[in-house]
């Protein structure tokens, strides 16, 4: 991003395109919230 000179809602709008972030809510990814369920589930 800072590489880029995007701005963080024109990067965020790519990674919901290429799927890597949530195109509803994005906070799940962006807090790690996501990550974290996903290794429970695993782990259990």
């Amino acid at each position: 991003m800072e590489n880029s000179n995007q701005s963080f809602s024109d990067v965020l709008k790519k990674a919901q395109k290429l799927g890597y972030a949530e195109p509803g809510n994005p906070k799940l990814d962006l807090n790690g919230f996501d990550a974290l369920q996903k290794l429970e589930f695993y782990l259990h």
